[in-house]
């Protein structure tokens, strides 16, 4: 972990709980005690950075907490009781919608993808339980490992639309996560201005959309031709808005 610091690492994720995509890894299961886990976040604390957490279930959420972790990345299968904990202790969650997993299991489905099944039994209450509470919850889509998935991500911004608004969802994916990577301090690779606002001083990273994303964020979901222009850190990358 202090080697992945030295080497140039903003943060560090630690396996908490069990997962979907490896094979000999039960989504029941709890990895690390909350001594481990303490023990990483000083680590992470030491080069004021943060450490956020794989974890699916109460038990391995619960000990990230206590151990002071800032980022729970998932947390499908939580309760009302441990969202209310996190709320309290001022973390963040992370999570998706799987959505584009969703669209590939089958019922009764066995071995990863019946891992994934348990997890998707739990996305709704999540979701709804986190906007009752109040609790933000970050955009993320944690689609890798293939060209399918890659392509896959950009549909979070619909399906979202199960248990959010578009604005929420546009907050979500700016100011909300913008935020959470603060949680980088020093190691911030973006220190020249703050990011996810639009104000002088700050990075300027703006999309020209074709379409009102306020009124259904699903118009982001075709990039090519509903983005006109994108912007980052000043430079325009495209601009179809000049023809």
């Amino acid at each position: 972990m202090r080697e992945a610091l030295r080497q140039g690492a903003t943060a560090i994720k630690v396996m908490a709980g069990g997962g979907i995509s490896s094979q000999y890894d039960p989504i029941d299961t709890t990895q690390y005690s909350v001594e481990e886990l303490r023990a990483a976040v000083e680590a992470a604390e030491q080069w004021n950075t943060f450490v956020a957490v794989h974890a699916y279930t109460d038990a391995a959420v619960r000990n990230a907490l206590e151990a002071g972790v800032r980022v729970i990345e998932h947390g499908h299968l939580l309760s009302e009781d441990t969202l209310k904990l996190l709320k309290k202790k001022d973390a963040y969650l992370s999570s998706q919608s799987f959505g584009f997993v969703r669209r590939y299991i089958k019922p009764g489905a066995s071995g990863r993808a019946g891992k994934a099944a348990q997890v998707m039994e739990g996305t709704d209450n999540l979701m709804l339980t986190a906007l009752k509470l109040g609790i933000p919850v970050a955009f993320g889509t944690d689609s890798f490992g293939s060209m399918r998935a890659y392509e896959g991500a950009v549909h979070e911004f619909g399906y979202r639309l199960r248990w959010f608004t578009s604005l929420e969802i546009l907050k979500q994916a700016t100011s909300h996560n913008a935020r959470l990577l603060a949680l980088t301090g020093p190691r911030n690779p973006y220190q020249d201005g703050p990011l996810g606002v639009i104000q002088e001083g700050a990075y300027a990273d703006l999309l020209v959309v074709e379409g009102n994303p306020l009124e259904d964020v699903k118009v982001l979901e075709d990039y090519e031709n509903n983005i006109q222009l994108i912007m980052k850190d000043g430079v325009i990358y495209k601009n179809t808005l000049e023809k």
